[in-house]
């Protein structure tokens, strides 16, 4: 909520802090005076309202200026808080005592000797300095009415409409008494109780001339069948075989699937089939081609790039192949001196 003056006190000066705030709402303004205050530093809520009032108002007194005493950072903590903002401070001094810097230079108002019934001058300054803020004129001329000179604090409204003073409240109108008719409709009647609905009629029983074999059954079994006709029968649905069921026409959407099951079987079962029989004959010629040997097999190492399929040697297992083993030897060839520098022919 936003304040138009907050007063920033010691709490030593609570009985001149009351009557300023008083004197203040008298004059329609929204005055924020923690009267049971007792912390010496400066709350959340302390400094929220002080940047949401419009004004901020510090008392001066002894107490308040006093170094020494533990009230003394409340108040200077507040009114440095004010001074920071713009033209949000305003001071007053409730005795002789002087501020500390920086407050000692900015304008002050004496308001000393204020009681019940005595208004100084300097509190007429500051009521028209805080009216000024708010936009409002003339307050001081207010003050100085009489309380019981309603026609000049009449004349007073008219020339400020829209001062909050001028404002009046409605005053609800009362509330019309019920009329004698309106009260004996509003009784609650005794209500008798309804009276319980007649029993219908009985419907005659039509007599139907009795047969020979109903004559011929006993009393008992008639007694029996009588109240069989009253209490309902529950009828059973027991499970049929699905040769007693009825024949039923398949759809076309089922034909249609049933068509499509085939279709992919048909292609599916020769693939299926082509592969079972690629992988047996993979199987049955698992082993390698065996080589030649000799000659033929040097033959087609020799020429192996040239596309031929190369031949694999296969021996049983356990044992290691004999080309591995039998190295055949080197042969040399004719041996050619080329140490020897050849002369030349004369010619």
């Amino acid at each position: 909520m936003a304040y138009d003056v907050m007063i920033a006190s010691a709490m030593a000066d609570k009985t001149k802090a009351d009557l300023v705030a008083k004197r203040l709402r008298a004059l329609k303004f929204k005055v924020r005076y923690d009267a049971k205050r007792e912390h010496t530093t400066p709350s959340s809520r302390d400094i929220n309202d002080a940047n949401k009032s419009g004004a901020v108002l510090v008392l001066w007194s002894k107490t308040a200026a006093d170094k020494a005493s533990p009230d003394n950072e409340w108040v200077e903590a507040i009114a440095h808080l004010a001074r920071a903002l713009k033209d949000a401070l305003f001071q007053a001094d409730l005795d002789s005592a002087t501020p500390n810097e920086p407050f000692d230079k900015d304008e002050r108002f004496r308001i000393s000797g204020m009681g019940p019934k005595r208004i100084p001058a300097g509190f007429h300054a500051l009521v028209d300095a805080l009216g000024a803020a708010q936009g409002r004129k003339d307050l001081s001329d207010f003050l100085k009415i009489a309380a019981g000179d309603t026609a000049a604090k009449d004349a007073w409204k008219k020339a400020h409409p829209k001062d909050p003073i001028a404002g009046t409240a409605k005053k609800k109108a009362p509330a019309k008494k019920p009329t004698a008719k309106k009260q004996a409709a509003k009784k609650p009647t005794a209500k008798t109780p309804a009276a319980p609905p007649a029993p219908e009629p009985e419907k005659p029983v039509e007599e139907t001339a009795p047969d020979t074999e109903a004559a011929a059954v006993p009393a008992a079994t008639s007694e029996l069948a009588s109240e069989e006709t009253l209490t309902p029968k529950i009828k059973l649905n027991p499970p049929r075989s699905p040769s007693a069921m009825p024949y039923r026409r398949p759809s076309p959407a089922s034909l249609v699937d049933e068509e499509r099951e085939d279709i992919g079987w048909t292609i599916i079962g020769p693939v299926l089939g082509g592969i079972a029989l690629m992988m047996i004959l993979a199987w049955v010629f698992r082993s390698g081609q065996a080589g030649t040997g000799g000659a033929d097999e040097a033959r087609l190492r020799a020429i192996g790039n040239a596309g031929l399929p190369a031949l694999v040697e296969a021996c049983p297992p356990g044992q290691v192949p004999r080309s591995l083993i039998e190295i055949p030897p080197l042969r040399t060839g004719t041996i050619v001196d080329d140490t020897e520098e050849e002369t030349p022919e004369d010619e």
